[in-house]
């Protein structure tokens, strides 16, 4: 069973292989299992009593439809085209496919979202260790932990890291998730001197993963995970 954290440096791939599929599409989840993700990240609103894996809270940029994932009935969501044929999945239906397969960080990105993933993984019976909940409103991360404290959270954070170990230790997270352009040798070592791991994204340069690897980093979201994967374990 694939596990968070089971390797010196994760490599996830971010929204699915998102460089060879329709991100957070089925497909791109499967193109990252084969080519032997560890881990996949993907983005989770909740809508019409149902948890959408998708990026915005609209269709526009990501589909073929237009207007807020609310303002359309569930059947409409998913006569939408997603990229290449595909439908706007569920969560439900991305877990089904990856099964035990690899890791999965779940971002939280809508108000009201921590709880329903948390009883569908309650649900569902999926191994704590398997799964990462993230979010950058870490108000979602309060709830979750005051729902279901066994699931790891993932604390987010964008261009203002300041206060991300004291804010990551009030959730009593297990990452402090940061952006690449936020990154220094200093800050990894500061994080995980306080006991966090520590995630990077989006990392898509060989060189930069190399060595945000050697900076001692637990890894790096990418878009091109097959690519990755032999850049950082050559």
């Amino acid at each position: 069973m694939a596990a968070f954290f089971s390797s010196p440096f994760l490599v996830i791939a971010h929204r699915g292989a998102s460089a060879e599929a329709a991100e957070n599409t089925l497909p791109a989840f499967a193109r990252a299992l084969a080519v032997g993700a560890p881990a996949v990240e993907l983005d989770v609103y909740y809508a019409h009593e149902q948890l959408w894996v998708i990026h915005d809270d609209e269709l526009d940029r990501t589909t073929n439809g237009t207007g807020r994932l609310e303002d359309h009935s569930p059947e409409a969501l998913r006569r939408f085209d997603a990229g290449g044929g595909a439908v706007i999945p569920t969560l439900a239906e991305v877990l089904e496919l990856i099964g035990d397969r690899a890791a999965v960080n779940i971002e939280l990105k809508g108000p009201g979202t921590a709880a329903p993933v948390c009883a569908l993984l309650a649900q569902r019976a999926v191994p704590t260790e398997q799964i990462l909940l993230s979010a950058f409103d870490h108000r979602e991360l309060v709830t979750a932990k005051a729902l279901a404290p066994q699931w790891p959270r993932g604390a987010l954070f964008g261009r203002q890291v300041a206060g991300a170990v004291e804010a990551a230790r009030a959730l009593k997270a297990t990452s402090i998730n940061l952006a690449d352009r936020t990154v220094t040798a200093e800050r990894l070592e500061r994080y995980q001197a306080a006991g966090f791991k520590t995630l990077v994204y989006t990392v898509n340069d060989r060189e930069r993963a190399r060595e945000l690897r050697d900076w001692g980093a637990s890894g790096i979201f990418c878009d091109d995970p097959g690519a990755m994967i032999a850049a950082v374990h050559c």
